[in-house]
Parts: structure tokens; sequence; C-alpha cells
């Protein structure tokens, strides 16, 4: 789990850039999705979108706001994260 979201994470970074979504912060939180953190200048509805349309298998839900910007969590799916878990099963020998 851990491996496919740190792919996530670096999917993100040129799809952010593409998008000019300015953040401060981007980084795997544990097993459960990926935190990002907006510049505070950024409007969140772009990241909306992004999620939306390029990251079907999360939803993104807001974090809280402090002197950085405000962060918002990509938490996987219980379905897409199931698939991962038994995919993952069934390449052990």
């Amino acid at each position: 789990m851990e491996s496919y979201l740190e792919r996530v994470v670096e999917d993100l970074k040129p799809d952010l850039r593409k998008s000019k979504i300015r953040v401060v912060d981007l980084k795997r939180r544990g097993i459960e999705g990926v935190e990002v953190t907006l510049a505070p200048d950024q409007e969140a509805k772009d990241l909306e979108t992004l999620a939306g349309t390029s990251y079907p298998s999360f939803k993104l839900e807001t974090g809280v706001r402090d002197e950085k910007g405000k962060t918002y969590f990509l938490s996987l799916i219980e379905q897409e994260r199931t698939q991962i878990y038994k995919m993952a099963a069934d390449q052990c020998p």
C-alpha cells in the first residue's frame, strides 16, 4: 500500500504543476492516502477538479488551515484499498 501511495504522490507532482495548483506540502500519510497543503492564496476548486477527474479512486477531504495554507486529504476509497490488498495477496507465493 505504501509503494502505491508513493507512486500517487509522484504522479500528483506533475499533475499539480500542469494544473497550476500551488502547494507547499505534498506527502503520503501512512497507508490511508495523500496529504496536500495548498498555498495560502490557492483556490481549492482547482484541486477538487483535478482529484475528481484524474484520481477517482480517492475521496477529497478538507483538513485544517494554518499559517502554511489549507490542508486536504486524498483518502483511498475502501473498494480500491480492498482491490490493492487482494492483488498483493494474489502475488504472494
